[in-house]
């Protein structure tokens, strides 16, 4: 399988831990959406996807840990989200992000007693974030950091 003509979506199974078979797979030419699948932990599965002619949606999915499977030569046609996905701890994997013609909303849920610093693309302790002057009592767990990116084409 190369190509999927129309919408792809893999949704809410509760027993779905991976993802195989799509390693072929290079063009979803409408939206693919990847949500509420409660024990999926990653979609590395996805390393040759080149093209998403809609929006792309990543969601929900609770015990997702990993996006390193995705390529960095991916096209979005639409908006791409990831978001709300609890295991999630960082977005290193996406050092670049893939073209995205429409907006791009990511999301790391920082758990626990953790913070997400300004440079750094993971969460980390607040114990062991070394900052100058760093007042503890403002590292709040629960943090939850979005990075909202909208593009204008002339």
């Amino acid at each position: 399988l190369t190509r999927v003509k129309g919408p792809m979506a893999i949704s809410f199974n509760k027993a779905l831990e991976t993802l195989s078979d799509f390693d072929s797979l290079q063009q979803v030419l409408n939206n693919l959406e990847i949500k509420g699948n409660q024990r999926l932990k990653d979609i590395s599965t996805f390393q040759n996807l080149q093209l998403i002619g809609g929006s792309f949606l990543v969601e929900n999915n609770t015990s997702l840990e990993d996006m390193s499977g995705l390529s960095q030569e991916m096209t979005v046609a639409g908006n791409m989200e990831i978001s709300n996905n609890d295991k999630l701890l960082k977005l290193s994997s996406l050092e670049t992000l893939p073209v995205v013609r429409g907006f791009a909303v990511l999301s790391i849920n920082c758990t626990g007693n953790s913070v997400r610093p300004p440079d750094i693309p993971e969460c980390v302790s607040c114990a062991s974030w070394e900052v100058p002057n760093l007042d503890r009592t403002s590292c709040k767990p629960n943090y939850i950091f979005v990075l909202v990116v909208g593009f204008i084409y002339l």
